[in-house]
């Protein structure tokens, strides 16, 4: 059956299973106590998703995350998670707490509109353990512990604004190559040209 449209939705008691349903929860997911198991598909959420109490089940389904600036709160195991934007919005991860997301994280900006990650405490970080594939870019990344092992790369368009640990972000620099292979000019010799490329994509305007 289809579970869509759905306002806010709270579990704070007895069992919510939803199976293989397809998902889509216009509102904030709030569980207190009891049992939740999303759908073995595609579950889509716009609003905060809170676990204070009671359990989360992924049931090796994919959550998305489709709403503007968003809030995770608890330690919930996710299986795929993926949140992509197309206007700058701010992802928020539990100070001092642990998501893990066992299956595939996407986390994907886009350019001159950065995805940021934040903690929900300013300079206390916030841990994920992503233990499966990543597909990370224009993100600007802050107060973020990826507990993995495995660093997570960030090449295209994202920024490090510090204290973030098991990141590595590649800094956009660049390639000059010379038409006729030679850096050897004179005011009476043939002209040459220069192409500039950038080797990576870069977060904001290059002037």
């Amino acid at each position: 059956f289809a579970f869509n449209n759905v306002g806010n939705l709270t579990v704070d008691g007895g069992t919510l299973s939803l199976g293989s349903s397809t998902v889509d929860v216009n509102g904030n997911l709030s569980v207190s106590a009891g049992s939740f198991t999303t759908s073995s598909g595609s579950s889509s959420f716009a609003g905060n998703l809170t676990l204070s109490g009671g359990s989360f089940s992924a049931n090796g389904g994919s959550v998305v995350l489709d709403g503007g600036s968003q809030t995770l709160s608890g330690a919930i195991t996710f299986n795929n998670l993926t949140k992509t934007v197309s206007s700058a919005a701010t992802l928020t991860f539990p100070a001092s707490t642990t998501v893990t997301i066992a299956g595939t994280l996407t986390l994907n900006g886009s350019s001159g509109n950065l995805l940021s990650l934040r903690s929900s405490i300013t300079d206390t970080q916030a841990s994920i353990d992503p233990q499966g594939s990543r597909s990370v870019s224009y993100l600007d990344v802050k107060d973020i512990n990826n507990t993995s092992g495995s660093n997570i790369t960030c090449s295209t368009g994202c920024a490090n604004s510090g204290n973030n640990t098991g990141w590595t972000f590649l800094i956009a620099g660049v390639t000059i190559t010379e038409s006729s292979g030679s850096t050897s000019l004179s005011e009476a010799g043939t002209t040459d040209t220069y192409t500039i490329v950038l080797t990576t994509s870069p977060a904001s305007s290059v002037t």
